[in-house]
């Protein structure tokens, strides 16, 4: 493997890279299928814990679990670049939760160093709105994603999306005020650092 080898989480929709891990569960056979012609190997890695969190796993702590899954594959690999498929909506999302059940304002980063820059995350979507996405899936002839997980109707994430959708025409409107204000707050952080 190359020094310029990208790893993907292939449970949002991917981004054109040359190498791909799933992330805990088996990945659909559609999914590999599609992946694998357009030219992309496929690597299941077994997701594990570190015997500190609790069952049944919060959004948090599995959201956790899975970036250190796909770091440690990484770093194994000699991969210095992940490429996820975090969107605006996700943004948007995630700043919510964190003030909501944190207290803390912190978002999303579109691009993250870890192992003091050995491995970067980097999100190429991260400006694109969960629709035009969507689209982009159809177009591409993407296998419609499976749910990502069973506790996903009751997550805190899914309340959320709920609040959204009972703002009706307005929603695209506080969504785009919402993800420009977490950005704000992300540049703002880094600023200070």
């Amino acid at each position: 493997m190359t020094d310029g080898t990208t790893l993907v989480g292939t449970w949002n929709y991917p981004t054109p890279v040359r190498f791909g891990v799933n992330r805990i569960k088996e990945l659909p056979d559609a999914t590999a299928r599609w992946l694998r012609s357009r030219g992309l190997d496929v690597i299941e890695v077994e997701g594990r814990m570190d015997g500190t969190e609790e069952l049944p796993l919060d959004c948090f702590a599995c959201a956790r679990a899975r970036r250190r899954t796909l770091l440690e594959a990484a770093e194994t690999r000699g991969v210095r670049h992940i490429a996820l498929g975090h969107h605006a909506d996700d943004v948007v999302e995630t700043w919510l939760l964190s003030l909501m059940y944190t207290g803390n304002s912190e978002s999303i980063p579109p691009v993250r160093s870890y192992f003091d820059g050995a491995v970067t995350i980097v999100r190429p979507l991260y400006e694109l709105q969960r629709r035009e996405l969507v689209r982009l899936a159809r177009l591409a002839n993407f296998p419609e994603p499976v749910a990502r997980c069973r506790r996903e109707d009751e997550a805190r994430r899914e309340r959320i999306r709920r609040v959204f959708s009972a703002l009706g025409r307005d929603q695209s409107r506080v969504r785009r005020q919402l993800y420009w204000a977490a950005v704000r707050q992300y540049e703002e952080s880094e600023e200070q650092d």
